[in-house]
């Protein structure tokens, strides 16, 4: 599918993704009995796609590690990576 902008360039088309009622059934299925083994393995860090856990926590955590690093007189090092373009949206 078309998007804006050049027609050129390949990132201005994005991915079409068909998925059955029964493919989305199955896929609610196997989350339900998946989550509750991934859950508590996950680290405590990870704040994406997961219930109870919001952008305003990963920033939380961000700025009481700059304030530490601060008060402490320490180094940080930080990457910030968009990976929006690394997979494909329906």
């Amino acid at each position: 599918m078309e998007k804006k902008g050049n027609k050129r360039e390949c990132n201005t088309y994005r991915g079409i993704s068909l998925l059955s009622h029964v493919g989305k059934l199955y896929g609610k299925i196997l989350e339900s009995r998946i989550k509750p083994i991934i859950e508590p393995q996950l680290n405590i860090a990870q704040f994406g796609f997961r219930k109870g856990k919001s952008c305003t926590d990963a920033l939380f955590t961000l700025r009481q590690l700059s304030e530490n690093t601060i008060e402490y007189d320490k180094q940080l090092n930080l990457a910030f990576i968009d990976q929006e373009k690394a997979f494909d949206r329906i």
